[in-house]
């Protein structure tokens, strides 16, 4: 638990925890509209959205390591909160570029792929609930980590999932009528979206390393 200054601390990291999941909250509705619709004047609303998040994220990241500065918290929890805040926020990250370039390049996905896509998207984002709650508990209450199953382990899972849909999506896409061109142009975004769920993924290797040294 953190009293006085720390408090402010916190709420900063709850702040910008919040900012990454509505902005990967709306990259889903993005994706959704996309898939559906194509490049619509609402698709592109909601990448609008997407980037003001994220500038939203960016700029209450740059707030909380100001606060450092002013010596707050041990070296240790310091540390922590600065890796794990670098790692959420470039979550934001991806899911501005993607939905930046998928507008740019003009993306077509063949109409089967397009489900799987949203269920990626979908899987990612309760994934991503999980990683968000389990931050918290990570400074407020870790035991709640050592629970089981797992929150940790769940983050596991759930990347397992995705693995399996985007092998899918792969399988799918390469056994189309499609230039090679297409099925690269097309596989690269796929991989994109995909790999938020890795970074998740990591992000929970890393806080399982800190609940460790809580334990030790």
């Amino acid at each position: 638990m953190f009293l006085g200054k720390g408090k402010k601390v916190m709420g900063a990291v709850d702040a910008h925890c919040s900012l990454v999941l509505d902005c990967h909250r709306q990259f889903c509705a993005f994706l959704e509209e996309y898939l559906s619709d194509g490049e619509t004047p609402e698709a592109i609303r909601l990448a609008q959205e997407v980037d003001g998040l994220e500038g939203a994220a960016d700029r209450k990241r740059r707030e909380l390591f100001g606060l450092f500065r002013e010596g707050l918290l041990l070296a240790q929890t310091r540390s922590e909160i600065i890796r794990l805040v670098e790692m959420t926020d470039d979550i934001a990250n991806r899911a501005q570029d993607v939905s930046r370039r998928l507008l740019l390049e003009h993306v077509k996905f063949p109409q089967e792929l397009r489900p799987h896509l949203a269920q990626i998207a979908h899987l990612t984002q309760q994934q991503l609930e999980i990683l968000i709650r389990s931050i918290d508990a990570l400074f407020n209450h870790y035991e709640a980590l050592f629970r089981q199953p797992s929150p940790l382990e769940e983050i596991k899972e759930y990347e397992g999932r995705v693995d399996k849909e985007e092998l899918l999506c792969a399988k799918i896409l390469f056994d189309k009528e499609l230039s090679l061109a297409e099925k690269l142009h097309a596989k690269d975004f796929i991989s994109q979206i995909a790999d938020i769920s890795d970074q998740i993924e990591d992000i929970a290797d890393a806080m399982q390393v800190m609940v460790v040294f809580r334990k030790v």
